[in-house]
């Protein structure tokens, strides 16, 4: 089964009230490297799987980059 990718959005920024009053988690990125171990553990057998894994990784990635940045914003000020 692919991944949810609203679930996965939800997921990957618990945080983000507090990033939204300035404040850099301490335990950021700990639930996007834990999905991100989940993904990479999927293996697709079916071309549809394939599909919505190939989908799923691009997400997935962009999830991440705009989380980057997010930071880098709070970080920077």
């Amino acid at each position: 089964m692919a991944p949810n990718i609203p679930i996965m959005r939800s997921l990957a920024f618990p945080e983000r009230d507090l990033q939204r009053r300035g404040i850099v988690p301490q335990n950021e990125g700990v639930v996007l490297s834990a999905l991100q171990s989940h993904l990479v553990s999927f293996e697709p057998r079916t071309e549809g799987q394939k599909e919505l894994f190939a989908e799923a990784h691009r997400e997935f990635s962009r999830l991440a980059e705009l989380r980057g940045r997010r930071l880098q914003s709070l970080r920077e000020g």
